[in-house]
């Protein structure tokens, strides 16, 4: 995996992110590689649900396509893709929720998330959201990107 770049934002500011092509490609980096392992990419597809991130500071926009269907799995940007569930959410939640140390129903009861979309969806978006977090910490680590594992 090559280096992930940078951040120069520091432990305890707001964003893990200095920008919204940072937080694609390492958010959206991390669900191409899932998409990319025959085990990780079935267990996305159980969800069966096209996901669309919508963060802020930085502002950015990720869909990832969670079915057992061909097609491009993340799109960092505008799309035409109909997501079936829209999370709208600070980058730094999305963050410390793939990390594990984020709850995401706590995190919408306390309106940190707000969600668009069928409930059955987003209940079915929130476990597999969960066990990505072995693999998030993993990457992170990989690339070296100690600053985004102590942030979370």
């Amino acid at each position: 995996m090559a280096d992930l770049p940078r951040s120069p934002t520091s432990p305890g500011a707001a964003s893990p992110f200095a920008s919204a092509d940072e937080a694609c490609e390492v958010i959206g980096g991390l669900f191409a590689a899932l998409a990319a392992d025959r085990e990780q990419a079935s267990r996305l597809a159980r969800a069966d649900v096209t996901a669309q991130f919508r963060l802020t500071d930085p502002d950015a926009l990720i869909t990832v396509q969670m079915h057992d269907r061909p097609g491009e799995p993340v799109v960092c940007g505008p799309t035409g893709l109909e997501p079936d569930v829209v999370l709208t959410l600070p980058a730094v939640v999305l963050h410390r929720l793939l990390l594990g140390s984020v709850n995401a129903t706590v995190a919408m009861a306390r309106g940190q998330i707000s969600s668009q979309g069928p409930v059955a969806k987003v209940l079915a978006l929130i476990p597999t959201l969960r066990l990505v977090a072995p693999r998030y910490r993993e990457r992170l680590a990989a690339a070296g990107r100690t600053d985004l594992l102590e942030s979370g």
